[in-house]
């Protein structure tokens, strides 16, 4: 398997331009799914949730006898999540966001998770001006 890229994991596109905002979704279309949608007002912001991206991948390259049980943790980070009261899944605070956004990144990257309209990630990207 290829190691996942900041480029592969967010579709990055090859021209100057700024993550604006970013979403985990976990079967978004049944009662007690989850949906998160994190924007990303400055470039302060993205470059923050990279970094957080780094520290996932070092994490994984660093421990390869633990891919299974890494990701059976981070599949129950977000089944509990899913399990919060509605009213609590609408305030999610950013450093939660950014953990299940990543987790469901992971296991989206390593098949646990199909990629559709129901389950996955999104990520929006704005061109820069060409000033």
């Amino acid at each position: 398997m290829e190691l996942l890229t900041w480029e592969i994991a967010t579709g990055k596109p090859p021209f100057p331009s700024r993550l604006t905002q970013a979403a985990a979704f976990l079967r978004n279309d049944q009662p007690g799914g989850l949906a998160v949608i994190l924007n990303m007002p400055t470039l302060e912001s993205e470059q923050n949730f990279k970094q957080d991206f780094d520290i996932y991948l070092r994490y994984w390259v660093s421990r390869p006898t633990e891919h299974e049980a890494t990701l059976n943790h981070y599949m129950g980070q977000l089944e509990d999540y899913a399990k919060c009261s509605p009213s609590d899944k609408e305030n999610v605070e950013t450093g939660v966001g950014v953990i299940l956004i990543l987790n469901t990144m992971w296991l989206v990257w390593t098949g646990r998770i199909k990629n559709d309209e129901y389950n996955g990630t999104a990520f929006i990207w704005e061109m820069e001006s060409m000033k």
